[in-house]
């Protein structure tokens, strides 16, 4: 066996009962050898895979990964089948370290912290590894009693992947090396693999690439100061939303998804918003039967502040985003979400287009539900949200 180091393989997690966790333990010891000679298989492979490739590249934004534990049968544990949903062998890189270097068709580099499940990474259909702890029981016991939950395969409850990916190949020679080392920026290379301690490797089927001839480095915006908009003016007021939420730091897909909404909430005009319903206020439409507009007043006492102002209301809206105002709920499938997505801050920050992150504010902050339900373990969600396609 060429690799020594079993210790990335080591899943871990043992019972709290001595003798389970020795046999535990035991069946880690020897899972983990195993997967240090497939290791060095994989490593064969990918050169292999090298030599044929006529273009090399980095990752990329919207790189297509795959995993070798995956499976599309069904998987019956505890008696209940858990189906992988179309296509779930494959799912796609979502970028979320790097927010600076582009390729020239505007592409993000991908960086080997690009690891973590949901943010980066999708859960793939089914695995082909039983589960062995009993935390991973557990949750599939749980899951088995949601129709919905059982079309999603298992490899959700499953899935623990390490803190980075792991370049297989050190001497590439990719044409993108030195601008990216330069910048202190580890990219992931086709010839990469990211370890899932439930016993699979993840690995790139494509890069995402488009080719170009340059990359491009994504300066930080010009930053603009902030001048107090004349709120009768609609298109003064979306500007200054747009550079208020972008200068916290937001995406440019979370602050295009609030911005959406607050158009479709009053079209940027207080008037409107008073018009269109005289027991709500301001753009984002604070209402006092759950006590948010009472919270606001507190608010604006306590600091002095306007509460027409644009400014305070865009600051307090910041405030509530980051103190669990956005509730945390799971937007079911229906016709205007395909898949369920979970709502927050966090789904905010990560949101992967404008579209999906219109949903996310609709949902978590301004709760515009058409009817809502919770389920056994007391999570809420909402079957659909008002005004979907103008938000």
């Amino acid at each position: 066996m060429a690799n020594d180091d079993n210790s990335k393989y080591l899943e871990g997690n043992y019972s709290d009962n001595p003798f389970k966790a020795v046999k535990e333990w035991w069946e880690d010891e020897e899972q983990a050898r195993e997967l240090a000679d497939a290791e060095e298989y994989m490593k064969a492979y990918m050169e292999y895979e090298k030599s044929k490739r006529e273009e090399h590249h980095y990752l990329v934004d919207g790189a297509v990964l795959k995993c070798t534990r995956c499976t599309m049968e069904p998987k019956k544990p505890f008696d209940k089948e858990f189906t992988a949903p179309e296509g779930s062998d494959k799912v796609i890189l979502k970028v979320t370290k790097n927010k600076r270097y582009l390729n020239g068709a505007g592409q993000y580099f991908a960086t080997i912290a690009d690891s973590k499940k949901f943010d980066n990474i999708q859960p793939f259909g089914n695995c082909d590894n039983p589960p062995d702890r009993d935390d991973e029981k557990k949750a599939l016991i749980m899951a088995g009693e949601s129709e919905e939950l059982l079309k999603l395969g298992n490899c959700r409850y499953l899935m623990e992947l390490n803190d980075e990916w792991e370049n297989m190949i050190s001497e590439v020679g990719y044409a993108e090396t030195a601008e990216l080392n330069e910048a202190g920026v580890e990219g992931i290379t086709m010839e990469a693999i990211l370890f899932c301690k439930h016993g699979g490797f993840i690995y790139p089927d494509t890069s995402g690439y488009i080719p170009t001839d340059n990359i491009i480095i994504d300066e930080p915006e010009e930053e603009q100061e902030l001048i107090e908009p004349d709120a009768s003016d609609p298109e003064a007021v979306k500007k200054y939303m747009c550079l208020f939420f972008r200068s916290k730091g937001l995406s440019r897909e979370a602050v295009a998804g609030i911005v959406g909404n607050v158009q479709s909430e009053c079209s940027f005009n207080l008037a409107e918003a008073k018009r269109i319903n005289p027991n709500r206020f301001g753009l984002f439409q604070w209402g006092n039967s759950d006590g948010r507009l009472q919270a606001f007043n507190k608010w604006a006492k306590d600091n002095g502040r306007d509460i027409n102002l644009i400014s305070a209301q865009c600051e307090y809206a910041y405030e509530e985003m980051k103190n669990g105002g956005m509730l945390s709920v799971i937007l079911d499938v229906n016709e205007n979400n395909s898949s369920e997505l979970m709502c927050n801050y966090t789904a905010l920050e990560n949101a992967k287009s404008p579209e999906e992150a219109a949903k996310i504010f609709a949902t978590s902050f301004e709760r515009c539900y058409t009817r809502y339900y919770f389920d056994s373990d007391r999570k809420m969600h909402y079957d659909d949200i008002q005004a979907s396609f103008e938000r």
